[in-house]
């Protein structure tokens, strides 16, 4: 009897460890009874049972990802895999409210970016691969996990996208970052076809609209959230200098304030840092011949706050006026689902109501 009880056990044992083991499915190989630990450089990392050393496998080429615990997650990869992409992207959203990790975040990311590759929202998906490129200083996982649902019909967006891509590329060669520029090179070359089949755009899309500054910074509002001293030195003064009615050499003035300082701001401040830089860009792109230019690196400076800091108080607002910027470069689609986003990611916000009144005005 007691030889039954403790096989029953272990039986028990084993059935509990098999139920709460991870999986990565790699090129149509399942690696199960995984224990998913991490993620670096566009890598999922993980082990497996009974093994000391460490697995790593390029996201591009991973198939599905189930970890313990993780349902949301889980089901974004379930649509993911069955290239459900629009659904998989929501529960993406929905994931990262709940992810508690920083590697959970960041895998989230990287599946999101190409769920939005999937689902040809071109333009969104090349700034959140820029985004990713940065931070792993274009490790060759990332790189290989370029955008490549580049057959988008929408010729404002494909304009939107060579723009970004033209400005990243310009920085990068100033950089002498060639690893970046390299992996930009082909897209922007394949974009070019892109946009030589694609047909004009339909009515209403593609068509110029006046600058929308928004609402500039409220210092007061985000210091009392974030906590006193968070807006200070540089970031208040070039916050004060973009109060309501700014014009174009208070802009500049900030402007400069603000990249003076950019490479010495904490993790904590760069959000705010980035959404001001927006903002200023937004305000000199009223005045000036270089507009569309201005208008792309405003939109990369709120996209890069939106993405890499998610759980700031400025994120709702970058993501807003992300939207609006798209607007005003005449890409209806991208604004649309920048509003989306912050509908659905920042529920309840003021940047929400606001993205709601802009998605009527849309589709009004």
């Amino acid at each position: 009897m007691r030889t039954i009880l403790v096989e029953t056990a272990v039986l028990l044992i084993l059935l509990c460890g098999a139920t709460s083991a991870d999986e990565v499915i790699h090129n149509r190989l399942p690696y199960s009874g995984a224990t998913v630990t991490g993620v670096k450089d566009g890598e999922v990392v993980f082990r497996l049972e009974g093994q000391a050393k460490d697995i790593a496998k390029s996201l591009a080429e991973v198939d599905r990802i189930q970890i313990t615990g993780e349902d949301l997650f889980n089901q974004a990869e379930k649509a993911f895999r069955e290239k459900k992409y629009p659904e998989a992207m929501i529960f993406y959203d929905r994931a990262m409210e709940g992810a508690s990790s920083d590697w959970m975040k960041l895998l989230i990311r990287y599946r999101r970016f190409q769920a939005r590759d999937g689902a040809g929202e071109l333009s969104k998906a090349i700034e959140d691969w820029l985004a990713l490129m940065d931070e792993t200083k274009s490790s060759k996982a990332t790189v290989a996990m370029a955008p490549a649902n580049l057959n988008v019909k929408n010729a404002s967006e494909l304009r939107t996208a060579e723009s970004v891509l033209e400005e990243k590329l310009r920085q990068a060669r100033q950089q002498r970052d060639t690893a970046l520029a390299a992996a930009i090179e082909p897209l922007l070359a394949k974009i070019a076809q892109g946009k030589a089949a694609a047909p004009a755009a339909a009515e209403g899309e593609g068509e110029a609209k006046p600058v929308p500054t928004g609402a500039p910074v409220d210092v007061g509002t985000v210091m009392g959230r974030r906590g006193e001293g968070i807006y200070a030195g540089r970031l208040k003064a070039a916050a004060d200098l973009l109060r309501k009615g700014a014009d174009a050499q208070s802009a500049q003035r900030a402007l400069a304030m603000i990249e003076s300082g950019m490479k010495t701001y904490s993790h904590a401040e760069l959000p705010a840092a980035l959404l001001i830089q927006g903002q200023a860009m937004m305000v000199l792109a009223g005045s000036s011949g270089d507009r569309r230019v201005l208008l792309v690196r405003a939109g990369l400076s709120f996209m890069k706050a939106a993405s890499q800091y998610p759980e700031s108080v400025e994120a709702s607002q970058a993501l807003l006026l992300a939207g609006r910027v798209n607007a005003a470069l005449g890409n209806v689609t991208a604004a649309r689902n920048a509003y989306r986003d912050t509908i659905i990611r920042y529920d309840g916000t003021e940047a929400a109501r606001e993205a709601q009144n802009a998605m009527d005005e849309l589709l009004a």
